[in-house]
């Protein structure tokens, strides 16, 4: 049993290893802009990239509209997702979804669009309370080269 145990847990090891060389690559998030408005609120918007796999030409791009009360609280978030291919020569936006949360009671999403267009992934929503409204609008690009923006 022992002998079984100890081959199990080198399995594991192995398998670890493989999939850390050879998985995804670690997403890092960047804040690209803070948008700041007229009554104190704010947006920050965030972008993370993502290799899909280490030995493919297809990327992930996440960008992210996070809506903040003037005292740093969040408000809402709205989500752009996008799959990319490329070869080096040209890039093209193959999927797009949105996802969005509402941290603050009394906000709530009025509407909704996203697709894709070439190598352009476009998310635009409206968010509202009763007495304001915002406009989360995202757009993600890849390059030829894989280079998400």
């Amino acid at each position: 049993m022992r002998k079984l145990i100890q081959k199990m847990e080198t399995l594991v090891l192995l398998a670890c290893c493989f999939f850390m060389c050879n998985g995804k690559a670690l997403a890092v998030d960047t804040i690209q802009e803070v948008i700041q408005y007229d009554d104190g609120t704010y947006a920050e918007i965030t972008l993370t990239e993502e290799d899909v796999m280490s030995r493919t030409t297809t990327k992930t791009g996440t960008k992210t509209y996070t809506y903040k009360s003037a005292s740093g609280d969040i408000i809402f978030t709205y989500t752009l997702k996008t799959y990319f291919q490329y070869d080096g020569s040209t890039s093209k936006a193959v999927t797009c979804s949105t996802t969005y949360n509402i941290v603050k009671s009394g906000w709530s999403k009025k509407s909704d669009s996203h697709y894709c267009s070439g190598n352009n992934a476009y998310g635009t929503a409206k968010f509202s309370n009763s007495s304001t409204s915002k406009t989360a609008s995202l757009t993600i690009t890849c390059s030829k080269d894989g280079k998400i923006s």
